[in-house]
């Protein structure tokens, strides 16, 4: 056996194994997601096809977890396993939804119909029917069928997971650009929405005191957001970000400019 037969076997196998792992799976749902005509998919699923590069990309995002996807690459790919490999270290957590929650966060309708659901009170079909239409439907039925979103007995919909919460940069930075395509700006001037947006000056010694106030409001807002008395049904997002304008002044106070 050469090593392509051995690729197309391996990539065979592993869709068998994503099929296999949820009864609503299928072979047309896995070439709507991947954007592949469903011929192509029949016929790599039955080891009749060798596939290029790009399908063997989209279908391996979808149906291997990072590291299994990694090592795939490593033995066909060595070179582009070796990089994955280095990108993938510093990112790879023991949240077992890291990748479907990255993927997710990074499109739309998904990011606003996960962060509804991931909250307290969570979700249902009707809301986003109503706010999203039958496209909304699409996305949150994909999300439930891979056991990213749980849907109860009540018709509620939750994420799998009791808590979740970003911690690389990038991501962060992603979720606040996707956050302003869902501000509304005709709510200004009511309680459900403020935009507030500020240059000022100040001495470095003072910069602490900034920081600090940033902190005190995100501390305040997580307290009323863990408030029994305070929960509801009415979802809403936060951003706050600050910076200076010329990192040099910040490290020429710490001694750190080269």
């Amino acid at each position: 056996m050469d090593n392509k037969e051995a690729m197309l076997l391996d990539l065979k196998g592993a869709i068998e194994t994503w099929l296999n792992g949820k009864k609503s799976r299928s072979l047309s749902m896995l070439a709507h997601r991947t954007n592949k005509a469903y011929s192509t998919i029949r016929y790599i699923a039955q080891g009749e096809r060798l596939p290029n590069e790009s399908t063997i990309f989209s279908i391996t995002d979808i149906i291997m977890p990072t590291q299994e996807r990694v090592a795939f690459f490593k033995s066909y790919f060595p070179k582009i396993g070796e990089l994955m490999e280095s990108a993938y270290s510093h990112e790879v957590r023991n949240e077992p939804h890291h990748e479907m929650l990255r993927r997710y966060l990074n499109k739309e309708p998904h990011n606003r119909i996960f962060n509804i659901a991931a909250t307290s009170h969570g979700t249902n079909r009707t809301d986003i029917r109503v706010l999203l239409g039958d496209v909304g439907i699409q996305a949150l039925q994909e999300m439930i069928d891979e056991g990213f979103l749980v849907e109860d007995d009540r018709g509620s919909i939750h994420y799998s997971s009791d808590s979740w919460a970003l911690t690389d940069v990038d991501d962060i930075l992603s979720q606040v650009k996707m956050s302003i395509s869902h501000f509304d700006k005709s709510l200004i001037g009511t309680d459900a929405a403020s935009l507030v947006n500020m240059t000022a000056s100040v001495s470095q010694d003072q910069l602490s005191r900034v920081k600090k106030l940033i902190q005190d409001f995100a501390r305040e807002l997580s307290s009323l957001k863990n408030d029994d008395d305070a929960k509801g049904n009415v979802a809403f997002f936060c951003n706050l970000i600050y910076s200076i304008y010329d990192q040099n002044q910040w490290r020429q106070s710490q001694g750190d400019l080269h």
